[in-house]
């Protein structure tokens, strides 16, 4: 109906026609709708996210994904039924030396993991089965462990380093 009416309608007459089309005034509906809107807790882009501490040059990070716990985000359901529901843990790390560092998984669930820069937008690992090598520089880093939620999910990630390469 809308289309229809702004058909040889300029830029100018467009508030005359959202009028007639609507009942309310641009500022009225933006207004009713802010009133309204709930952003949608998705969590923040950046490291706002509990911070884990090594012990020893050790991390260990939880893999499982609670609903309750104020780190997870989820479950996400997906749009059909091929989809495999899933929910997100979010924690912060600092890398204080460059160097290799050996992160190891254990899970009892499909599980995929994303380590990013704070100031970066994309990973520096992203994978299934974290059980490698990965060469980090320092700073903040962001860890997302995705974890299907069709089962109990049990296991864990150790990242240990930075590893002394020896000849």
């Amino acid at each position: 109906m809308m289309n229809a009416a702004l058909d040889r309608v300029d830029v100018a007459g467009t508030p005359d026609v959202f009028l007639a089309v609507l009942g309310d005034d641009w500022d009225a509906v933006e207004d009713a709708y802010l009133a309204a809107f709930i952003p949608l807790p998705v969590g923040s882009v950046n490291c706002d996210f509990p911070v884990v501490a090594p012990e020893a040059d050790l991390w260990t990070f939880p893999i499982d994904a609670p609903c309750e716990d104020p780190a997870v985000i989820g479950p996400f359901l997906g749009l059909g039924e091929s989809f495999i529901p899933y929910s997100e843990r979010h924690l912060t790390l600092e890398i204080r030396e460059a160097g290799t560092y050996m992160a190891n998984m254990t899970t009892s669930a499909k599980t995929w993991v994303a380590l990013s820069d704070c100031d970066a937008p994309f990973a520096t690992y992203a994978g299934g089965q974290l059980n490698e090598p990965i060469e980090l520089l320092p700073g903040r880093k962001r860890l997302t462990i995705g974890t299907s939620t069709a089962d109990d999910a049990l296991g864990e990630i150790v990242l240990r380093g930075p590893l002394t390469l020896g000849p």
